[in-house]
């Protein structure tokens, strides 16, 4: 059975390496823009690793792992070691780190990805470079140099889309150049070079039901920057505000298999900075430095509540938890993370 701890930390790096996790498990489910932690890290024997000293300069949060860039380049995970590994990546520089469900990748400094875990994401292309990537369930894509974008993994065609066929196209290479690409769970979108939202793969019907909750179906207007999470994807435009779309544009009969939860529903007249989207909830860096969350908390464990006071340059959302990089690159996580057999006191903090 699997063991849950609340978390809600504020860590100087400097103590990272005093930490560890192992075992665990899971049944799906990616997080937008997030990975867990193997003996590969950066200080862990197992566990959250880092080298004294080290700061983040991001983090990526999946259903029950995590993964953090340093500024030095170096990466490491913690959560569940089933999905984190013992596999990530030493002795390399990086610029970039995803996690998924059951994978991470992360893009060397002027080099190939890097990718550990299980699942058919794992699987680059040879020869390819990117500047950027984004990991769904069973897919990713990457963006060139020149914004096109190359896909793999997954399902190539788009015929039986709908459980239990999730044909989707979430494999599939779009046409166009892009400024960025984000990734859901069978699901694909991004911002073109003119900065209009194109999508692909799941949810090009709203049907209310997985894999189709209307995340494929393109906001019209122009924007800065866009987020993925697991069903639904929000961008901003020049001002800060924000347009969501896919499960959670209703605050419905949420349960079971109705992932209408309000997660794509921000608060009215609010503009941000950035935000980070999860399974059934979300959380934005309004204008004036505070955080805010909405969505669902499924399990009262404090999806919603983030710490009062704390400045966040960039957020991170997985299952039952988010984190946060502070200006400083310290951490801060809050909410629930699994971490199958692992001691409480250590697990899922990083």
């Amino acid at each position: 059975m699997r063991a849950f701890i609340q978390i809600l930390v504020l860590v100087l790096v400097g103590s990272l390496a005093t930490l560890g996790c192992s075992g665990g498990s899971s049944d799906g489910g990616t997080a937008g823009s997030g990975g867990t932690a193997g003996s590969g890290g950066t200080g862990g024997d197992g566990g959250t690793g880092g080298a004294p000293g080290n700061s983040f300069a991001r983090l990526s949060a999946a259903q029950d792992h995590s993964c953090g860039l340093f500024r030095d380049g170096s990466v490491d995970c913690w959560g569940s070691d089933t999905h984190a590994g013992d596999a990530t990546p030493i002795g390399f520089a990086f610029e970039d780190i995803q996690t998924a469900t059951t994978y991470s990748c992360a893009i060397q400094t002027e080099g190939p990805t890097e990718c550990w875990g299980e699942g058919q994401g794992t699987v680059v292309p040879d020869g390819e470079l990117f500047e950027s990537i984004a990991l769904g369930f069973d897919h990713a894509c990457g963006l060139r140099a020149d914004g096109t974008v190359r896909c793999w993994g997954g399902e190539s065609d788009d015929e039986g889309c709908g459980a239990p066929q999730l044909n989707c196209g979430q494999g599939v290479s779009p046409a166009g150049t892009f400024n960025q690409i984000v990734a859901g769970h069978y699901s694909n979108c991004g911002l073109t070079t003119s900065g209009t939202v194109a999508c692909w793969g799941a949810g090009q019907t709203d049907d209310s039901i997985s894999p189709n909750w209307g995340q494929g179906i393109e906001p019209a207007g122009t924007f800065e920057s866009i987020f993925a999470g697991v069903w639904h994807y929000c961008a901003l435009d020049a001002s800060g505000a924000a347009t969501c779309w896919g499960a959670g544009t209703t605050t419905g009969s949420c349960g079971g298999s109705n992932l209408n939860c309000g997660q794509a529903t921000p608060p009215d007249e609010t503009n941000f900075k950035t935000l980070g989207l999860g399974w059934l909830h979300s959380c934005g860096v309004r204008m004036d430095d505070s955080t805010v969350c909405w969505g669902t908390d499924r399990l009262g464990s404090g999806d919603l509540e983030p710490p009062q006071g704390a400045v966040f340059e960039q957020l991170t959302a997985g299952k039952n938890h988010s984190c946060g990089v502070e200006q400083d690159g310290t951490a801060v996580c809050w909410g629930f993370v699994p971490c199958g057999g692992a001691g409480e006191e250590a697990c899922g903090a990083p």
